[in-house]
C-alpha cells in the first residue's frame, strides 16, 4: 500500500512534470503548479480512503476494514450494504456461542492470504447453520451465502497457521443481531 504524496514543482527541475515515483512505499506525484489535478475533483466524494476500524476481538491485532455501521460513509447518500474484513491471525470464536440472525441476507467470505493463489488456504474452520446447528468445516477459500433470518454461527477458527481474511456482506447499512444466548 502506498501513501500518495503530491510535489507542486515551482521551479527548473530535472524531474519531468507528471511524473510518478515510488519511494519508501510512498506514491510521489510531480506535479506543475496550475496542474488541474490539484484542482477540487468532482468524483472525489465517491472514494474513502482507510475505512479502518479497531479489532472487537482481542485475539487480533489487525485493524478491520469496514463499510456501513461505525463507518456510514455519509459522503454516498448512505450504503446499502454493511461490509467487513477481519484478517484472522489466531484461533478465536465470532458471531456468539449459540449463534445469530437478522432480518437482512449475508454473504460470508473466507479467503486466502495469498491473492495469485486462492485455492491455498491455510487455516481451518467450524461454522454453524441452522436450528439444529449443522457443522460445516471450512478447510478452503469459501463463500456461504445466509439467507435473511437464518440462524448461523457461531465460526470457530481452531487452527491459523498464517493469516487469512475473514469477512461478510450484509446487504443493508447497519444491521441488528438477535443473539441465542
Amino acid at each position: 500500500m502506498y501513501k500518495q504524496v503530491n510535489i507542486i514543482m515551482l521551479g527548473q527541475s530535472n524531474i519531468t512534470a507528471n511524473k510518478v515515483l515510488y519511494f519508501q512505499k510512498a506514491q510521489i506525484n510531480i506535479v506543475q503548479r496550475g496542474d488541474t489535478r490539484m484542482a477540487e475533483l468532482k468524483y472525489r466524494h465517491l472514494f474513502l480512503e482507510e475505512p479502518l476500524i479497531p479489532s472487537k476481538h482481542p485475539e487480533s491485532k489487525a485493524e478491520v476494514l469496514q463499510i456501513g455501521g461505525e463507518i456510514a460513509a455519509e459522503q454516498w447518500g448512505g450504503t446499502p450494504i454493511h461490509f467487513v474484513l477481519h484478517a484472522i491471525e489466531n484461533p478465536l470464536s465470532m458471531g456468539g456461542d449459540k449463534g445469530h440472525n437478522h432480518p437482512e441476507a449475508e454473504l460470508i467470505l473466507f479467503i486466502g492470504p495469498d491473492p495469485m493463489n486462492y485455492r491455498y488456504f491455510p487455516a481451518e474452520a467450524e461454522f454453524y447453520v441452522g436450528e439444529e446447528m449443522e457443522k460445516h468445516t471450512i478447510n478452503k477459500t469459501t463463500y456461504v451465502w445466509i439467507p435473511a433470518n437464518l440462524l448461523h454461527c457461531p465460526v470457530i477458527f481452531t487452527r491459523v497457521d498464517e493469516p487469512v481474511t475473514f469477512g461478510h456482506i450484509v446487504f443493508a447499512p447497519d444491521y441488528e443481531v438477535d443473539r441465542r444466548e
